[in-house]
């Protein structure tokens, strides 16, 4: 079995040609399929919500840019997606004691199998 252990979901196949017009989820698999890969493992975080990121028009066209969004879509395709779940360092209020928990328990209640990828850019000295 060959699993591509780095996949995004979010905004599969945008380019300005086809900002509308992105690929669905089933060809997204296809593609993939037809590489002679048999699962991929979704790394969330395409719109995230990171402090950081920034409205970009392709959410005018896109709704599945949520990580919620990708989880609850990639369930529907459990023989082919693995669901990683996405957070931030700086969610909960941006506190040191910040209780995670219930994000936690939310990706494992939907299937996730871990967190990745995690693109902070907090160092890791950071209290948080």
């Amino acid at each position: 079995m060959l699993i591509d252990f780095h996949y995004h979901s979010g905004q599969p196949g945008i380019t300005p040609e086809n900002l509308a017009n992105p690929i669905t989820w089933e060809q997204g698999i296809a593609v993939f399929v037809a590489q002679g890969i048999d699962k991929v493992v979704m790394l969330g975080g395409t719109g995230a919500g990171t402090p950081e990121s920034s409205f970009n028009a392709n959410h005018l066209y896109y709704s599945g840019t949520t990580i919620r969004d990708e989880v609850l879509k990639a369930a529907q395709y459990p023989d082919r997606i693995i669901p990683f779940g996405c957070m931030d360092v700086r969610w909960m209020g941006n506190r040191p004691d910040a209780d995670f928990g219930p994000l936690l328990d939310w990706f494992q209640e939907h299937g996730c199998k871990g967190i990745g990828e995690v693109t902070s850019n907090v160092p890791i000295d950071d209290p948080r």
